[in-house]
């Protein structure tokens, strides 16, 4: 379009430029023929002017309708588009609208089958804590009559002289490391004792099984 108007702006100034000049050269060679009359001739060159004029005019005029049409017709086709994105985009967001629940029904589904599963584990491993760490003492009534009728019936050299009496003390299993019951052992705790003796004894269970007797002299 650009190219058009320039080559009608370039004919309109050819056309202004030589159809004068073309009077000049013509009033030259009537001016140098006093015979030949020369006002007609200048009356037709301004009327083949102004006739070059008008129909460059109309072209000129033509050529702008059509530019308008085409603008138009540029401008309804945009508005067109701009309509068809409007309807598409309330599509879009509906489609988001329900995609969405799908994701969060997923997610809730998920979590649920989480759930459980947690809840097992958690369960399992509070089973395995409670039955691999169970552990309890009891008190040994045999083994501290037992201890008890050794003492009486050995009684060391200190315990002869200055006398003995055997007390059942718990506290004492606090204060010393608990052995295994043999006579040899008990004999050895009481070979300089004299006086008050503290005796216990006491059973060590783990998950409901004995693992030792422990025997305490003091």
């Amino acid at each position: 379009m650009k190219k058009k108007k320039l080559i009608i702006c370039i004919v309109i100034i050819l056309f202004t430029i030589g159809i004068p000049l073309i009077g000049l050269v013509i009033l030259t060679k009537n001016m140098d023929n006093p015979k030949i009359k020369f006002k007609p001739n200048i009356e037709e060159a301004l009327l083949n002017e102004d006739l070059i004029s008008n129909e460059l005019v109309t072209a000129a005029y033509n050529e702008n309708e059509i530019t308008q049409n085409d603008i138009e017709v540029i401008n309804d086709s945009s508005k067109e588009s701009q309509s068809e994105n409007k309807n598409s985009k309330p599509i879009s967001q509906t489609q988001a609208k329900v995609s969405t629940p799908k994701a969060e029904t997923t997610a809730q589904t998920q979590k649920q089958s989480q759930e459980p599963t947690q809840t097992q584990t958690s369960s399992q491993a509070s089973s395995t804590v409670s039955t691999t760490n169970t552990k309890c003492l009891e008190t040994n009534n045999s083994y501290i009559n037992k201890i008890r009728n050794y003492i009486n019936a050995n009684p060391s050299e200190n315990m002869k002289k200055f006398g003995y009496s055997i007390v059942t003390d718990s506290s004492i299993s606090n204060q010393l490391t608990g052995f295994t019951y043999s006579e040899v052992r008990i004999k050895d705790a009481i070979k300089n004792s004299f006086g008050t003796i503290k005796i216990y004894a006491q059973d060590y269970y783990v998950n409901n099984e004995l693992v030792e007797t422990r025997c305490y002299v003091l």
